[in-house]
């Protein structure tokens, strides 16, 4: 499946305004678990019910929204987007912040997805176990914690929505040592799953404008991404 961010020539049409606003009316969770640490990272899981949409393809690029608003945003919903929000996410974000563009998707069989996945929740199970969070209830603000659909999941160890999907496809969109993203179709669902164990942006930053060695942007490709306003230091 290719990406469509990163193909030559890519505008925002109609079509894909119309195929996101249907796409995001869909019936959707979404999962995210914060430690504040490195090693244990952080993960987020947007999972989307899989009928009702026409195609893969539509349902690659609502999911890519629905986590950039995960992602990004304090308890926005991609279904309360009109087409201007559409484009203006699509223009501002996935394109020229680049944040989705260069990046190809390659198809991994289903279990070398489960041998990469299998480990997360028994091991962010463990990490909250010894480490419960002494303050849940407030993501996305940086606090530890395990949220479903922004709310405080509390039996944790029960609740891994990975677990009972039957996998059909997985394509491998990032495949870094300290962070994977990837979209999954399954029987049920559509999904995005992101792992990360370097920060909330270096997933999405391609390591050419890492701070060498580092997980970290680099100053100027940062100011590039994100302009200074005028007048500010």
């Amino acid at each position: 499946m290719l990406n469509p961010y990163s193909q030559s020539g890519f505008v925002v049409t109609e079509e894909y305004i119309r195929n996101c606003m249907d796409g995001a009316k869909l019936p959707h969770d979404d999962y995210v678990i914060l430690t504040g640490k490195q090693m244990e990272g952080d993960l987020y899981i947007t999972k989307v019910v899989r009928q009702g949409f026409r195609s893969d393809k539509q349902a690659l690029v609502t999911c890519m929204l629905r986590f950039l608003l995960l992602h990004l945003t304090d308890h926005a919903q991609l279904a309360d987007s009109d087409a201007e929000s559409i484009a203006a996410l699509t223009n501002n974000v996935c394109i020229n912040r680049n944040w989705y563009t260069g990046l190809d998707f390659t198809e991994i069989k289903p279990e070398e997805f489960k041998v990469e996945s299998h480990y997360w929740f028994e091991d962010f199970n463990k990490y909250f176990t010894g480490n419960p969070p002494e303050v849940t209830g407030v993501y996305p603000k940086g606090y530890c914690g395990y949220f479903k659909n922004y709310q405080p999941v509390v039996n944790f160890g029960q609740t891994d929505p990975l677990s009972e999907e039957q996998i059909l496809k997985v394509f491998n969109l990032v495949d870094h040592v300290d962070g994977k993203y990837y979209f999954l179709v399954t029987e049920q669902h559509y999904m995005v799953v992101n792992w990360e164990s370097g920060g909330p942006l270096h997933l999405l930053i391609k390591p050419d404008v890492r701070t060498p060695g580092t997980q970290m942007i680099s100053q100027e490709s940062f100011y590039k991404m994100f302009p200074k306003k005028e007048g500010e230091d």
